[in-house]
């Protein structure tokens, strides 16, 4: 019996055995399926996470194409605004250029559609596939389409596609500031038929002079042949003495008229004591204001050229350098060189030398060159595709040896304002066709100088012209400035001055239309300009989309 139930037992063992074999295989087999499974969904999880990100990577390389040109063209833009004079700034919409100009740079430089290839990942090579393309003009839209794709070798190829919409947007820094524009409120019209203007005393010992005149001081006719075909006003003293001294019209003063010696004698009435503040004077009896000195003689506030060489028959010219501009060379002459003016300038020093000629392309635009020292010893400046120019010299300014500056053009073309300390001497038969703004410098025109074009004179200065020298075509203004006139000199419109005397042959030719109104220098003008920071946001991106 015991026999028995022992190998009743050992089979028993072996049924067990065998079915635990069974379940830890069925087990074992359970788990490597899983396994398997897991590991199946991880490759692909990752190879779709994989296009994701390479996509990606090609939708940001063409969005960040898209925002250089955008910062280009903005920088492009903005250098181009301060370039423009106040009064042009403030009419200018920067915004709508800025648009413009992406729009063309897109057009030019952007590659719509690339390739980009990236590292490897499982011996494969990843690669994008971006588009660009334009949704609209107004806004400016543009749409990137994305594909990223990793090429099957030992997993599926999979392919994800992303696309975004980005719009140029001009998101940058700005600030109000008020400009003041010389005479930019409109011209100023007065009654400008006398040809001497005198706030202080006037002197005459020289020839026939035609008046009108008018004088807050004293009025002396001296000597020789000195005679005024006008009527002649004066606060102070009028005192005709010796030789033919006389005035072919009325004597109207303050107080008293002495006529003595010689020949000397009043053709017509004559009234003392009389109110000329009442008195209804057939011209004006009021100097117009000058432009502030701020807004006439500007700071600089504009960046020098580039340098620029000039190569012909293997020679080399600095024409440009280090903010010079030199014109002294045979080179400038034979290579035609043209100064292009499509911003103001500033320029350090300009060199014009030896008979040479600067010609500047204004491109039919208003321009400035700002420059510290102007060195004309002879040579000539002329001007192509006029439109108008101001040259600001700072502190230095020399024209001599027979030069000339815009000879070919009108004089309104032209306007040079000097702000320098130093005595200006135009001689040897220099000619400038341009007005002619001075700081406080005292002003000789001598030998056979000719100045055709206003003369605005802001300080207590000593003006003189004489030796055959002719200055101005319609007005020389210098309220606080002395003006005198000798040796054959002469001054061509009406003259505004403080002390007035005229001696030796000089003589004074007023307008041909005596009783004319002449444009006088307007009210200034205050006008609004937008300052625009250097940098910005110039993208606004929409959310990522996933197709």
């Amino acid at each position: 019996m015991m026999k028995r139930y022992i190998d009743n037992q050992r089979g028993y063992s072996l049924l067990l055995t065998i079915f635990a074999v069974m379940f830890i295989s069925i087990v074992g087999v359970s788990i490597l399926s899983f396994t398997l499974n897991t590991t199946r969904v991880t490759v692909n999880e990752q190879v779709n996470q994989s296009s994701y990100y390479i996509a990606e990577a090609g939708l940001v390389e063409k969005r960040s194409e898209l925002n250089v040109l955008a910062g280009a063209a903005y920088e492009e833009v903005l250098n181009a605004y301060n370039g423009l004079p106040a009064e042009e700034q403030a009419g200018f919409d920067l915004e709508n250029a800025f648009y413009n100009r992406v729009q063309s740079m897109v057009d030019e430089k952007l590659t719509f559609e690339s390739t980009s290839t990236y590292d490897e990942q499982q011996s494969v090579t990843p690669f994008s596939n971006a588009k660009v393309n334009q949704i609209s003009t107004s806004p400016l839209i543009y749409e990137i389409v994305s594909a990223g794709t990793i090429p099957a070798e030992k997993t599926p190829e999979l392919t994800k596609e992303l696309k975004q919409r980005v719009q140029i947007q001009m998101n940058v820094d700005t600030e109000t500031e008020v400009v003041t524009i010389p005479g930019g409120g409109g011209t100023t019209k007065f009654r400008a038929c006398f040809s001497v203007y005198a706030g202080g005393d006037f002197e005459h010992n020289g020839g026939p002079l035609k008046g009108p005149i008018y004088s807050n001081g004293n009025t002396t006719l001296s000597g020789g042949d000195a005679s005024i075909t006008g009527n002649v006003y004066s606060k102070g003293e009028v005192l005709l003495q010796g030789g033919s001294t006389r005035v072919n019209g009325n004597v109207y003063t303050g107080q008293k008229v002495t006529v003595r010696g010689g020949n000397a004698r009043v053709n017509g009435q004559i009234f003392e004591n009389y109110n000329l503040e009442a008195a209804q004077i057939e011209c004006v009896q009021k100097a117009p204001e000058l432009p502030s000195l701020q807004a006439s003689f500007p700071e600089t506030n504009v960046a020098t050229l580039p340098d620029e060489k000039i190569h012909l028959h293997s020679n080399t010219h600095d024409v440009i350098k280090n903010g010079e501009l030199n014109i002294d060379n045979y080179m400038v002459r034979d290579s035609n060189y043209i100064l292009k003016l499509d911003r103001d300038v500033y320029f350090k020093k300009i060199n014009i030398k030896s008979d040479y000629q600067l010609t500047i392309d204004l491109q039919g635009q208003n321009r400035r060159i700002f420059v510290d020292e102007f060195d004309f010893e002879q040579g000539r400046v002329e001007f192509i595709n006029p439109g108008k120019l101001e040259i600001v010299i700072q502190d230095d300014f020399k024209l001599t040896g027979g030069s000339s500056i815009n000879k070919n053009n009108e004089s309104d073309l032209l306007t040079i304002r000097y702000a320098g300390n130093k005595k200006l001497t135009f001689a040897g038969g220099t000619a400038l066709n341009a007005s002619l703004h001075v700081k406080e410098a005292d002003l000789t025109l001598a030998g056979g100088n000719n100045v055709d074009g206003d003369i605005f004179a802001y300080g207590s200065s000593d003006i003189k012209i004489t030796g055959g020298s002719n200055a101005a075509n319609k007005l020389i203004i210098a309220p606080n400035s002395n003006l005198s006139i000798s040796g054959g000199g002469s001054a061509n419109g009406n003259i505004i001055v403080k002390d007035f005397s005229i001696t030796g042959g000089g003589t004074v030719n007023p307008p041909d239309s005596d009783y004319g109104e002449w444009d006088g220098p307007g009210g200034e003008e205050q006008v609004e300009v937008i300052r625009y920071s250097e940098d910005g946001n110039f993208l606004r991106s929409d959310v990522l989309v996933e197709e």
